[in-house]
């Protein structure tokens, strides 16, 4: 069960899928607290590699400042009890930052774009002129457009850290396909 539940952090799937934010699910055998203890002894003994915080039962794993850019990608992982078993879920996503940058423009822009549509069907009702509100709604979904391939080129230039993120948890995990 675990191979299954581990496929989806293999390099192929992490990049290649159109998410948002990937998430994945392993279920390991041991508990909660063995699990958190084993992330612990690796930051006390530097192997990690990275900077990872331990709060409760969340794990936050992010990339070194020295090697950080713009895209670097964080995860998150919750450690879930699941009987004598521990449910790892984990969240590649963007620093909260980026994310949150990333969703005011979209939803600036989709304020924009009701307003200037509202505006220009009323001028299209009332017979006045209407192109310029329908050429701003345009160039709104070419900005969207532009916006989400830009987004797909920053999550490609993350992809490198995360499958090393990925390989990182496999590690600490001891698990070996």
């Amino acid at each position: 069960m675990d191979g299954l539940i581990m496929e989806t952090l293999t390099p192929s799937t992490l990049g290649n899928k159109i998410w948002l934010k990937p998430r994945f699910k392993i279920l390991v055998d041991a508990d909660v607290s063995r699990v958190k203890t084993k992330f612990e002894q690796d930051v006390d003994q530097n192997k990690a590699g990275f900077r990872v915080k331990i709060i409760d039962n969340h794990i936050v794993i992010d990339v070194l400042e020295s090697d950080a850019h713009f895209w670097s990608p964080q995860l998150q992982l919750e450690l879930i009890e699941a009987g004598k078993k521990t449910m790892v879920k984990g969240l590649f996503g963007p620093k909260p930052q980026l994310w949150t940058f990333f969703m005011m423009i979209h939803f600036a822009m989709a304020i924009v774009f009701a307003v200037f549509g509202v505006l220009g069907y009323s001028q299209y009702t009332l017979g006045k002129a209407y192109v310029s509100s329908l050429l701003i709604c345009l160039v709104i979904c070419v900005l969207w457009i532009a916006f989400y391939v830009f987004g797909q080129f920053g999550k490609m230039k993350g992809n490198a850290q995360m499958t090393a993120m990925a390989q990182y948890i496999k590690s600490v995990l001891n698990f070996n396909r």
